[in-house]
């Protein structure tokens, strides 16, 4: 049921953010999950970034299957989410324009200075953000033969 609801695909989602607001940047972040696509939205356009870890949705099946299986969900295939880049001015106007068409979205962080590096921002403070060499599922797999 997840192939369809929420799906997988982006590029409605894609649309609705292009139509709505000054996107900086749209990036599907399939292979590596949220961590590693941050870490590429960094990396292309130069900057730091600061993201809050509660503010990161995770399903509640993934959640438990990540934990059964000692996964973080942060380096996990993301299928269906996009990252969005854009003023900070316009992102309620964004939310409000994809909950209206039955999209989950939601303000995870911000784009800093070059210099403040990659900071997520937890229970436990501010870490350095998590780095995953390979998808969490490919890790497992590999690990689990």
């Amino acid at each position: 049921r997840f192939l369809i609801d929420p799906g997988i695909s982006v590029v409605h989602d894609a649309g609705i953010a292009i139509d709505s607001v000054q996107v900086h940047s749209l990036h599907d972040v399939t292979e590596g999950g949220i961590a590693t696509g941050l870490r590429e939205v960094a990396a292309a356009s130069g900057l730091g970034v600061a993201v809050e870890e509660d503010s990161i949705p995770v399903l509640p099946e993934c959640r438990e299957i990540c934990t059964a299986l000692g996964l973080n969900p942060l380096g996990l295939l993301a299928s269906g989410a996009m990252l969005v880049t854009l003023p900070a001015i316009d992102v309620p106007r964004l939310l409000s324009a994809l909950e209206s068409e039955g999209i989950d979205a939601y303000e995870i962080g911000q784009i800093l200075a070059p210099e403040e590096g990659l900071q997520m921002i937890g229970r436990d403070g501010e870490v350095p953000l998590p780095e995953f060499p390979r998808d969490e599922l490919a890790r497992y797999f590999s690990e689990n033969r």
